[in-house]
């Protein structure tokens, strides 16, 4: 395989600039000529090296080389696992071993079985009262035949929390959703990809809690600065496209004594609020990036509607988009504020709470 000319060496470069070449050919196709300049010249800012193989007929190759960082997670991080008792399940060995092996390099105390024996000691005498967490790792056989995986999920729901680890989990998450299972990691296991999972059950499951306060950002004189979280009564519309996140959000913010609606897009929450009677509606959960009518165009139909709670009406934007244009386009828009995706579900219902408790 022939290399092609670097810059520094004889002849043109590749990761030059193309020169014009007035009415040639090189005129009729697409493209500056600017994007390999730019490519090399990103990696040189970087530190990093890229090189080039061709052969006519057969391909090219880059190589790129870049110097990364390796960060070590947080003194923080580290401490909030350590002695956590896990039990993992999962029938290939070398998956306990592998997967055992980066959980105790993390501090946890981990236990491994197989889905055989899971079974048969949870039916008997094995209780679930002294494991902080369970992953079930899952092969791709077992996503085909899930019996086995449903019993346990079922023996164990509510009583501690339940994450999946599998190499493809996208055809399972409704089901296992509906089993306990509170999150999803995968395969194969990174640090930070077990440490982003755990902390978010942690988050629901403390948020679950029935003795979990709410701290109030702002309160009027003579309030508390806590109360138990309880939204009794409100009636919330949550709109949201992702049938996922529709779903992990319904499900935790249910247990807070509040009704929910979901719309699937703008134009959905737009009629829905339309039909309702005047103030059935005490807090609307937008997202921003929609089909059919994005969460910008149907907080100005609300808000343009002659009827006096679209005027009033709280309504949220949830996005991915947190930069400050982003923030002052849905204040522009007639939203009341901003949270940043991923949801940090303790901040959600913290801002939900300013609105529902009066």
């Amino acid at each position: 395989m022939n290399r092609l000319p670097v810059k520094g060496t004889a002849g043109p470069s590749i990761f030059d600039r193309f020169p014009g070449e007035g009415a040639s050919r090189i005129d009729q196709i697409e493209g500056s000529g600017l994007g390999m300049a730019i490519t090399k010249r990103l990696i040189d800012l970087l530190g990093g090296t890229i090189t080039v193989k061709s052969q006519l007929g057969v391909g090219t190759v880059f190589d790129v080389l870049m110097p990364m960082d390796v960060l070590a997670d947080s003194e923080e991080e580290q401490k909030d696992f350590r002695g956590l008792h896990v039990l993992l399940i999962d029938d290939d060995p070398a998956q306990q071993a592998c997967t055992g092996s980066l959980l105790r390099s993390m501090g946890m105390e981990v236990e491994c079985t197989d889905f055989e024996e899971a079974g048969k000691r949870f039916l008997t005498h094995w209780g679930t009262e002294n494991f902080g967490f369970i992953i079930l790792g899952l092969s791709l056989a077992e996503v085909e035949r899930m019996e086995k995986t449903e019993m346990i999920c079922r023996g164990i729901h509510g009583r501690v929390p339940l994450v999946v680890s599998a190499y493809d989990v996208s055809g399972m998450k409704e089901r296992a959703m509906a089993w306990g299972v509170c999150g999803f990691m995968s395969k194969p296991l990174c640090r930070s990809g077990v440490i982003d999972c755990m902390n978010r059950c942690r988050i629901g499951e403390e948020l679950m809690r029935p003795d979990t306060k709410l701290v109030r950002l702002e309160k009027k004189p003579g309030q508390p600065d806590t109360e138990p979280l309880d939204f009794a009564g409100s009636q919330v519309l949550l709109v949201e496209d992702n049938e996922l996140n529709r779903e992990i959000a319904l499900e935790l913010l249910g247990g807070f004594g509040m009704e929910l609606e979901a719309a699937v897009n703008g134009r959905e929450a737009l009629k829905r609020f339309e039909e309702s009677r005047p103030g059935y509606y005490s807090l609307i959960l937008m997202d921003i990036q929609m089909p059919v009518m994005n969460g910008y165009e149907a907080a100005r139909a609300i808000r343009s509607l002659s009827r006096e709670d679209a005027k009033t009406v709280p309504i949220l934007a949830m996005t991915a988009d947190a930069f400050v244009e982003d923030i002052e386009n849905t204040k522009a828009a007639g939203m009341n504020g901003h949270l940043a995706k991923p949801l940090d579900f303790k901040q959600l219902v913290r801002e939900i709470g300013q609105y529902l408790h009066v």
